[in-house]
């Protein structure tokens, strides 16, 4: 099926960037660091925009009756065609029992990560695939699940030596890797050194395109992505 893909922007590339683009997300709402409720919500939204909250601010001794009260006005004012909770924080009873009420109280969807999935009638907001691993193998814990893919253009090195295997992130080939992976949608390259084997593994956006055709017949009905980097 066709995925709806949105690029989240912050506040500053909404204000700078025109056009802008078709499907957009709004990334800059957080846990105010001063008060019970929320912070840098939009004011102005294109009509079916998604709204993202995240815990770059931990919340501590939030309220989630004014922080429901705050999303709901906002979503209907602005036309919002969903929340997503972009929580990368280790669940707690406050942000637990936030997501089960905010899943039960906003007229539009909520999409949460899998570790905060309190039913099994929402969507969930699941992480990129990991380079390396195929589509179908990451998505299998949520067969059956309205799914949202975040996207991303990573690069990783995997060393394998005698001692075992260990990944690290990498900054993007400044030149097109050589082989390509249709299964697991990336590119590579394999060094041999003295000891060991080093596999460097990319994606490229049409790498990313496929696994987003792939993706699609495995339940994902959204992606996410950032606007500066797709």
């Amino acid at each position: 099926m066709a995925i709806r893909s949105f690029l989240a922007m912050t506040a500053e590339e909404f204000h700078r960037v025109r056009p802008l683009p078709e499907k957009v997300a709004w990334m800059a709402c957080h846990f105010a660091p001063y008060d019970r409720g929320l912070t840098d919500l939009p004011k102005t939204l294109p009509a079916g925009s998604v709204l993202l909250l995240d815990d770059r601010i931990e919340a501590t001794d939030h309220d989630p009756e004014e922080i429901i009260r705050q999303l709901t006005d906002t979503v209907k004012t602005l036309s919002c065609h969903a929340l997503v909770l972009d929580l990368q924080r280790s669940p707690t009873p406050l942000t637990l029992d936030l997501c089960r009420k905010l899943v039960h109280s906003l007229p539009c969807p909520v999409a949460v990560p899998p570790a905060y999935a309190t039913d099994t009638d929402h969507p969930l907001f699941v992480p990129p695939v990991p380079l390396g691993t195929a589509v179908g193998t990451w998505l299998a814990p949520w067969t059956g699940r309205d799914l949202w893919l975040e996207l991303a253009l990573d690069t990783a090195l995997i060393t394998v030596g005698p001692e075992g295997s260990r990944r690290s992130p990498l900054p993007p080939p400044e030149a097109p890797l050589p082989h390509k992976d249709e299964s697991l949608h990336c590119h590579y390259q394999i060094t041999v050194a003295e000891d060991a084997l080093r596999f460097t593994l990319t994606r490229t956006r049409q790498d990313l395109q496929e696994l987003l055709e792939e993706a699609g017949s495995l339940g994902v009905h959204h992606a996410m992505g950032l606007y500066q980097e797709l």
